[in-house]
């Protein structure tokens, strides 16, 4: 767009070097107009778009934290899990072992 706007710029300052009609004076003025128009509208939808990316990437990076925080949490939780099933793994293996003496306690005292 801007190498047509360039290549036009150029032909007009030949035609007005060399004299030009009032209507292809009016044709180069509404032309002109038209592409700095197009440029502004999308000069303004660069921003927009640009805008959207840093929403997007701010959202982005607040979902990765809670990704982060939330795996923390599933960790930790899962380290105290473990920590539980071995407190109970071992009060299990306490009554057992408690059991099997108290049994074979009776058992040798002839009861």
């Amino acid at each position: 767009m801007l190498g047509r706007l360039s290549a036009s710029s150029d032909e007009y300052a030949k035609e007005s070097s060399a004299g030009i009609t009032g209507w292809r004076l009016n044709a180069y003025s509404v032309f002109f107009e038209h592409m700095y128009e197009t440029i502004t509208e999308q000069r303004a939808r660069i921003e927009e778009a640009r805008a959207e990316r840093s929403r997007r990437q701010a959202a982005l990076l607040r979902t990765m934290k809670e990704i982060k925080t939330l795996r923390k949490l599933r960790d930790t939780q899962y380290a105290q899990y473990l920590t539980e099933v071995a407190k109970d793994e071992e009060k299990a293996i306490g009554d057992i072992v408690s059991f099997k003496t108290t049994t074979g306690s009776m058992g040798a005292a002839g009861i």
